[in-house]
């Protein structure tokens, strides 16, 4: 069976694709990246999958910065205000920013226009559910909602969420998250989904945990992780970590980099990528205000002997010790 492609393959093809649109590589840097590519024929599907989907946005890119550059009217919108610090970048023209803004924002866009409750970066918003319950999503998070003809059932989309669920009703709550299926009574827990991975952990009741064959029963203070359609093995944590981004806090116990980059991307604008697999899996503890991104990933490429390189005001690199990207 292939093995699925993983989130910094994807990242990593993102880079590639950055670059590459930026201007001609330099001899070392196509020795590194037709490396890149020999190194895993997941490579070359990752980077097929983020040229199609720029394929997609290059001609509204174009289309989009001819607007903006025939007419300049008062208010020009999101778009317009992130587009502006991008022009001025001498090897990129108008219509590959505009292609480029696209392709940072469309894909959480199209995840978007499925769901019932978006928050945007930086944002916490409490939900009343139907059923009497209530979800506090996170930052850049999306659910979507079914409570007709009895059924109880969210879909975390992207992002994180808190449950608490109201007891007493004979229907279970349930919560799907990538690869994870949650089924719960009455009780309050935490959910984080990172691509098709998900992350459960319990501060009162008891919740079944399902992903693949297995399932688990987890109470209050355990953890399970559901990663590459499996579960992992129960661990003990304090629950009030896992809800501290409700506080204004994020704090990570051995977390993987991936997942520790993007609860910070959820915080502001842009996107964070990481220069392959080995740093995504990089375990890392810290605590950071939820506030501050930029010094997090600042104090974190420090900590962790990484060089972060910023390719435009929206794309930053976390790569090896401060080498380029593939190297």
């Amino acid at each position: 069976m292939n093995e699925r492609m993983t989130e910094a393959q994807r990242d990593m093809a993102a880079t590639w694709l950055v670059r590459r649109q930026a201007g001609p590589l330099s001899p070392a840097d196509e020795t590194a990246f037709r490396s890149w590519i020999a190194a895993d024929s997941r490579h070359a599907e990752a980077l097929g999958e983020a040229e199609a989907l720029w394929r997609q946005l290059e001609e509204p890119g174009r289309r989009l910065a001819g607007r903006f550059a025939a007419v300049r009217p008062r208010r020009r919108g999101r778009l317009a205000a992130l587009l502006r610090p991008l022009v001025a970048l001498p090897a990129l023209g108008a219509a590959v920013c505009t292609a480029l803004a696209l392709w940072v924002f469309a894909p959480t866009a199209i995840v978007d226009l499925a769901a019932d409750a978006v928050t945007a970066r930086g944002e916490i918003r409490d939900l009343a559910l139907p059923d009497g319950s209530v979800l506090h999503l996170a930052a850049d998070s999306a659910v979507g909602l079914d409570f007709g003809d009895g059924r109880r059932r969210v879909e975390l989309r992207r992002g994180e969420a808190f449950f608490e669920i109201r007891p007493g009703l004979s229907a279970p709550f349930t919560v799907a998250a990538g690869d994870a299926r949650i089924r719960v009574v009455g009780t309050r827990f935490n959910v984080g989904r990172f691509g098709e991975d998900a992350e459960v952990t319990v501060a009162e009741g008891v919740v079944e945990v399902a992903a693949g064959s297995a399932t688990v029963r987890l109470t209050a203070g355990q953890q399970v992780a559901a990663e590459n359609g499996a579960l992992s093995a129960v661990r003990t944590v304090d629950p009030a970590d896992a809800s501290a981004w409700m506080h204004g806090r994020l704090v990570f116990h051995r977390q993987p980099l991936a997942h520790v980059v993007a609860a910070l991307q959820r915080q502001g604008p842009g996107r964070i990528l990481l220069s392959g697999d080995r740093l995504a899996q990089m375990r890392v503890s810290g605590t950071f205000p939820a506030g501050d991104p930029d010094g997090a990933l600042a104090a974190l490429s420090g900590s962790l002997g990484l060089g972060l390189s910023t390719v435009t005001p929206w794309v930053r690199i976390l790569q090896d010790g401060g080498t380029d990207p593939g190297s």
